[in-house]
């Protein structure tokens, strides 16, 4: 299996996204694209552009991750500061993941599971030790059923 990476990645994702979404064109505005920064976005418009060999193409939204996080976290009770509870946050993205196809017959609850653990672990060590070592012994809590 190839991994793509560096100046390939835009160009595929943006054949990936003509190739699947051709009934749309020239119109790709419906879509929500998210892209790990604002110079990724850039770079997959352009490809987009290249790609579409049309005069006009009206681009999906293309939007950071951390920016629409940022986003979706102020139209939600988590805007006050609080943490959600481990099990609705569980229940939240297995909503989300229930609705993508692409997945297949993945048990998407395993999937959600195996994410959340995912993005906590990098958050605890982009955050740093102290808080890092916290996430870690809530997750160690957790899988002992300690705390629920």
């Amino acid at each position: 299996m190839e991994t793509l990476g560096g100046p390939a990645l835009p160009h595929a994702v943006a054949r990936h996204l003509l190739d699947r979404h051709a009934d749309r064109l020239p119109d790709l505005s419906g879509l929500t694209v998210l892209v790990p920064n604002h110079r990724a976005g850039l770079d997959l418009a352009r490809a987009l552009a290249q790609g579409a060999g049309r005069p006009v193409l009206i681009p999906p939204h293309l939007t950071p991750l951390k920016s629409w996080a940022e986003s979706t976290l102020k139209s939600t009770s988590l805007a006050d500061g609080h943490a959600e509870p481990q099990a609705r946050r569980l229940a939240r993205l297995h909503g989300v993941l229930r609705h993508q196809d692409w997945l297949g017959a993945v048990d998407k609850w395993a999937l959600a599971n195996e994410l959340l653990l995912l993005a906590d672990e990098l958050s605890a060590a982009r955050l740093g030790d102290a808080i890092g070592s916290r996430i870690r012994a809530l997750h160690g809590e957790l899988s002992t059923g300690k705390l629920r």
